[in-house]
């Protein structure tokens, strides 16, 4: 992008105040061949004011990417308003009417969005020859003066008047950086040769004129390969030789030099800001890396990893841009264009060496300030509560009974309970043997310390106390609770009930009878598996996790409810619920983690950084830091420094087809159409691409639809819509979904048939009224009249054609069987072969003349004057045929072709020409499938099309052959056009034929 857009850029980043330090790893997406761009060096990229991203390659011209698809621009000898070539070979510049300046190789060109074309301009040199090759757009200023190169100098053109206005000096030159004044008048270029040779130039613009040129070797005839201003006196060049340089135009002399990273030395393409602090370094092999301009050094790398997804799709790295949604685009060397956010990535991670990774069921603190993890089959892990800390085996797993650890529960008074599948271990804390605990029966599955110091402990077969007796806990049995009680969750509610889940599924509270026992209060069903309970408030209400989603338990009342939040979560499992201190509660279920943070809900998932989707323990530590625990390691959070991507999206209405017809939108905001054009489709986009296959969409057709409709397409369609104005309504949310405030509009006006129009049905109305009593029975008198003499001419006509029909077949039919069979039996006596063959052309010529004769009386026969008999018998003829040499038809026949009428000779010759264009695929196209398409508009045209996957027309044979000869005269006999065109693959032949 521009060296001016990438300044704005900065300052934008300055005002954010983003990544004092180093930033997290970005979530990249590609686009390459297999979405639809190919996979050519992409030189320039930039997003314009509507929010589109622009792709410009120096080998196949344009890309426009919308988050859903890319629209390609490209040279065509035969459109004057296409591209003049397409080696792109400037930045793009965006004027006030939101038009797009930039240069080919050949022209300076501007793309028109009204009219969605491009006009080219060409300059003329100092002497008076117009100027083919090397143009560069430099700069555009607010007033309309464009600054370029083309050939070796620099010259000023007026965008307004599209005149050229001045030469201003020699400029061998094809890399700029501009510096303007507050006015955004150019001041300064500073511009390097690249790969025409070393060293840097500067140019001062006063009055109308440059200034002497200063020129600077930069030690060891650096070659600089990208220019970005640092300040009015300084620039950063990128260089092969010497890496990243930051060169001082005023002393003459570098001023900070930087070419390794971690040892090795990196060629560095392209600089661009980041934020006050960062520069992002586009790399030869080193993919991006980020460099600290206060210590001088770079400090973080992103690169390719093959076989990871979401990575750069290459290490070699061409261009950088930073779009005002705050995502990174990499134009890569041949592997397409890699983009993700900057600020999608929330979470950081915390690993488990490869060795010990297993399932995180439990997290927990020591006194030390440590983290302990309980994991699912590597027992107890530890790690600090710090920033690039990973999980390592805890020294205790020795003494663990079992590896299968269910849950770890903190008890200041004693240490730290490890539950595990085989026994309740206590871990004392700081110092001290593991104790493991006697005298229950089964296998522990839930413990809890009440607030009274009471711990009780579920197993299989029983709840128990767990009571210290000579310096060792011991479990004794519980006799106020329910025995038969096989609980995963003990809890206990702010008022001092005790909660158990049942092996039934069903909640049971227990209420304090005295110091020491509990009786049975209240019991409930849930209807499936619960994972854990959250104190809600203190009004006795309280959340119950499970498998069928999140309900209220209400503990005054032993009720079972459910909230906007449950409802909001649906049904799905919810795991674990925390508060995280500031208002926010926290949420681990299995589509995400999702917060509730000021009545909105917000859902993370793998896009936002973390390592999978779905986990079910969350743990907030003592510092207010959270981790979720995983199979690969956990994720790491502070909840405070977690903020949303809040740039909603702008809409876009990318496509229209009316009547299955591709209709050109250009920038139009509404659309008029006849009342036979009332098939609609819509395409649309919303452009944000931090995540672009989360984004999401609400539409709704004012006038038609009753309310507004959701949906992850970006595609509406309407059929047979009625008369009248609507306003397409269309809204987009983003991957954290915030949507757009305002919809984009789009009117829409069907007219009515004239018939339908009020001056119409008034003046009908008069007419009607003024002569109903003499005219009515006249009118009908006289239509009857002409329809009984209507009807006598067509049955004379009728008859006449089936009487010379039946004659034909009758008596030429029958003669020309004779021969056929007397030539066919011939066959088998002795003749000279001269003589044979005269036969064989008899049998040829009678089998000949009876298909001949079988279209004649076809097309005579007026029972066939019926377009629907027409297309059976195209259909049948077609099938019989390709089958043979199996090539597979496709039809496309309208439903509306009931009724019409065609007359016998147009039939005929129709039948005739697709006789001939089948014979041809058969002989000459090697074609696999075939396409017969039919559309037809009331009593006007019919428009049949015959397409193949074969190998073409070849372009000697497209003006001649007899073939194509003969079916041209044939369409001209009914008054139609015919048109022979390659495909990609194959040949399509179009005829259009007036009804």
């Amino acid at each position: 992008m521009s060296k001016t857009i990438a300044l704005s850029g900065l300052i934008f980043f300055f005002s954010l105040g983003l990544y004092a330090q180093q930033p997290e790893a970005i979530r990249f997406y590609t686009l390459d061949a297999g979405n639809g761009w190919n996979n050519s060096t992409v030189a320039y990229v930039y997003q314009d004011s509507r929010g589109f991203v622009w792709l410009g390659s120096s080998e196949e011209g344009l890309g426009r990417f919308d988050a859903q698809q890319i629209r390609s621009y490209q040279h065509s000898d035969t459109d004057s308003s296409s591209l003049a070539d397409n080696n792109i070979q400037s930045d793009f510049f965006e004027d006030g009417e939101g038009n797009l300046w930039f240069s080919t190789y050949t022209a300076l060109h501007c793309y028109n969005r009204r009219r969605d074309a491009f006009r080219r301009f060409r300059l003329t040199n100092p002497q008076g020859h117009e100027i083919l090759t090397d143009y560069r757009v430099v700069h555009l200023q607010a007033d309309g003066l464009l600054w370029l190169r083309a050939g070796e100098g620099l010259f000023t053109f007026n965008i307004k008047t599209g005149r050229q206005v001045a030469y201003l000096h020699p400029f061998p030159y094809v890399r700029f950086s501009v510096l303007c004044d507050s006015m955004g008048q150019v001041q300064r270029i500073t511009a390097a040769r690249w790969m025409l040779g070393p060293g840097l130039a500067s140019f001062d613009y006063e009055e109308g004129h440059l200034r002497a040129e200063a020129s600077f070797g930069l030690e060891g005839d650096l070659v600089v390969n990208c220019i970005s201003p640092e300040s009015d006196s300084a620039v950063w060049c990128s260089s092969g030789k010497k890496g990243l340089v930051l060169y001082n135009l005023y002393k003459n002399q570098v001023v900070v030099n930087c070419t390794s990273w971690q040892g090795e030395d990196f060629i560095c393409r392209f600089v661009l800001p980041y934020n006050n602090r960062f520069l992002l370094l586009a790399t030869l092999e080193h993919g991006i890396l980020l460099f600290d301009k206060t210590s001088g050094t770079v400090v973080h790398q992103w690169k390719a990893e093959p076989g990871q997804p979401h990575r750069l799709a290459s290490d070699n790295i061409y261009a950088l841009m930073l779009d005002g949604q705050q995502n990174l685009w990499a134009c890569t060397q041949n592997r397409g264009v890699s983009f993700g956010s900057a600020i999608q990535q929330k979470f950081a991670f915390t690993p488990i060496d490869p060795e010990l990774r297993s399932e995180i069921t439990a997290i927990a603190h020591n006194s030390k300030g440590q983290l302990l993890a309980g994991t699912l089959e590597k027992g107890l892990m530890l790690t600090e509560d710090t920033e690039n800390a990973s999980w390592r085996a805890h020294p205790s797993n020795a003494f663990l009974p079992n590896k299968k650890i269910e849950a770890l529960y903190q008890d200041t008074a004693s240490g730290l309970w490890v539950l595990t599948r085989a026994g309740l271990v206590l871990l004392p804390d700081p110092v001290g043997l593991p104790q493991l605990v006697q005298g229950f029966e089964g296998y522990p599955m839930a413990f809890l310390r009440l607030r009274s110091g009471r711990r009780i402990l579920c197993a299989s077969r029983g709840i128990y106390d767990i009571v210290l007796e000579n310096n060792q806990f011991v479990a004794r049995v519980a006799s106020d609770f329910d025995q038969q009680i096989s609980s995963n969750i003990i809890a206990e509610t702010a008022s001092g009930a005790v909660l158990f889940c049942d092996n039934s599924n069903k909640i049971k509270q227990y209420q304090p009878a005295s110091a020491q026992t509990y009786s049975l209060q209240f019991e409930a069903a849930y209807g499936g598996r619960i994972y854990n309970f959250f104190q809600a408030s203190d009004d006795g209400r309280l959340y119950v996790c499970g498998v069928n989603g999140a309900f209220v338990w209400n503990s005054n009342t032993g009720q079972l409810g459910t909230d906007d939040l449950c409802r909001q979560l649906g049904k799905q499992a919810v795991y674990q619920m925390q508060a995280d201190g500031n208002g926010g509660l926290w949420i681990s279920a299995g589509r995400g983690l999702y917060r509730l943070q000021d009545e909105k809900l917000s859902c993370y998932t793998e896009e936002d950084g973390l390592p999978q989707r779905s986990s079910k323990h969350l743990f907030k530590t003592r510092s207010g830091t959270f981790y979720l625990g995983g199979h690969i390691g956990s994720a790491r959070f502070v909840p405070e420094a977690i903020s949303d991507n809040n740039f909603y999206p702008k809409v876009a209405l990318t496509g229209l087809e009316v009547n299955y017809q591709h209709f050109p939108l250009r920038d139009a905001t509404s659309i008029e159409l006849a009342y036979t054009q009332n098939n609609l489709t819509f395409s649309f986009a919303a452009l944000a691409y931090g995540a672009p296959e989360e984004n999401r969409f609400l539409y709704q057709l004012q006038g038609y639809d009753a309310q507004w409709i959701e949906s992850s397409e970006g595609t509406v369609h309407y059929s047979r819509l009625p008369p009248g104005r609507y306003t397409l309504l269309i809204k987009a949310a983003n991957s954290d979904q915030v949507w757009s405030p305002e919809p984009l509009r789009f009117q829409i006006h069907i007219r009515p048939p004239f018939w339908q129009t009020w001056p119409f049905i008034l003046v009908a109305s008069l007419v009607l009224i003024g002569g109903i009593v003499l005219a009515t029975r006249l009118y009908f008198r006289q239509k009857l009249a002409a329809q009984q003499r209507e009807l006598e001419r067509q049955t004379m006509l009728r008859n006449e054609r089936n009487r010379i029909a039946a004659e034909l077949h009758d008596e030429l039919g029958q003669g020309l069987s004779r021969i056929k069979f007397i030539s066919e039996a011939a066959k088998n006596w002795e003749l000279q072969a001269e003589n044979r063959k005269k036969l064989d052309k008899i049998w040829a010529s009678s089998v000949q003349l009876m298909e001949n004769m079988g279209d004649i009386i076809w097309a005579m026969d007026s029972d066939n004057d019926i377009l629907e008999n027409l297309l059976q018998t195209i259909r049948r003829y077609t099938q019989e045929v390709l089958n043979e040499y199996d090539i597979v038809p496709h039809f496309n026949f309208p439903e509306q072709a009931s009724g019409l009428e065609i007359s016998g000779g147009k039939r005929r010759n129709l039948l005739l020409i697709v006789k001939e264009c089948l014979h041809n695929i058969i002989k000459h196209s090697g074609a696999r499938q075939v396409w017969i398409q039919v559309a037809v508009h009331p009593q006007t045209h019919l428009f049949i099309q015959i397409a193949d996957d074969g190998q073409g027309l070849p372009e000697q044979l497209r003006a001649g052959g007899n073939g194509l000869k003969n079916m041209r005269k044939k369409a001209a006999a009914m008054n139609a056009s015919i048109e022979f065109s390659n495909t990609e693959p194959g040949l399509a032949v179009a005829l259009n034929i007036k009804l």
